[in-house]
């Protein structure tokens, strides 16, 4: 058998090993995740949305302006200052609360939307906070560059089962995509406890850190952290005691 050098061994794993892989863009994300972290329950009800925002609700047209997607492969939403939210896994967050971390990896594209050409590049400056556990999932981040739209939040909305609510994401690094519709359900999963909203509006890897919008208004009420192949799940904003806290330090109104 033929012998080769651990350098040559270490560079044909590299270029033949990596072929599977997720496709890579030019920021860094995956586009093309295996099928197994696509959550969708029952069709795929999700659409692209395009760049004139005609085929989305006039409801959360401010909210499709403050969305951007990292080079980390998760959705953030911009609510005002240059502040935007994400979860907190995303970013690798610990289950205790971490605060004015260093994000200097972090890259984002705003407006990244179908046939859009106005999108805006920006680099995270601080990780204000973030935390992974014990009932909640979030990251606020501050970045230089960000759109001048903000996404609304409620921070008290107590979501009832049979609520209306949807997601803007960038499910596998894709343009921005909206969920369409669905209800919050009670439904019993092994894994989710009642801390978390369970809903079937359908996601894909790179939609965690989607903010769930209110189909009322479009205001924001949550995070979306995950799903299952029963489910999707995220967390209210009125159950999370130390993003309420972090929220409340800022300096600028909601």
């Amino acid at each position: 058998m033929k012998r080769y050098s651990r350098l040559t061994l270490i560079i044909w794993i590299f270029i033949f090993g990596s072929a599977g892989a997720e496709a890579v863009t030019p920021l860094g994300l995956e586009t093309n995740r295996p099928s197994n972290e696509r959550k969708i329950i029952g069709k795929d009800d999700s659409i692209l949305v395009k760049n004139d925002l005609t085929n989305i609700p006039d409801t959360i047209k401010q909210a499709a302006l403050a969305i951007g997607r990292t080079n980390y492969g998760c959705t953030v939403s911009h609510i005002g200052s240059g502040y935007a939210l994400s979860a907190g896994h995303c970013f690798e967050a610990k289950q205790q609360l971490e605060e004015n971390k260093s994000c200097s990896f972090v890259k984002i594209e705003w407006n990244y939307r179908k046939n859009s050409t106005t999108q805006i590049k920006g680099q995270c400056q601080k990780i204000i906070a973030m935390k992974n556990g014990n009932g909640e999932d979030f990251a606020i981040l501050q970045f230089d560059r960000f759109p001048t739209s903000v996404i609304e939040l409620d921070l008290t909305d107590v979501v009832q089962i049979g609520d209306s609510l949807s997601l803007l994401s960038h499910p596998d690094g894709q343009p921005l995509t909206w969920s369409q519709y669905c209800q919050t359900w009670d439904l019993q999963h092994p894994q989710l406890n009642s801390s978390f909203l369970k809903y079937p509006c359908d996601t894909s890897g790179g939609s965690s850190g989607a903010l769930l919008l209110r189909a009322t208004d479009g205001a924001a009420i949550g995070i979306h952290k995950g799903g299952y192949p029963q489910t999707n799940y995220g967390y209210s904003f009125a159950t999370q005691s130390d993003f309420l806290m972090v929220l409340s330090s800022l300096k600028f109104s909601f």
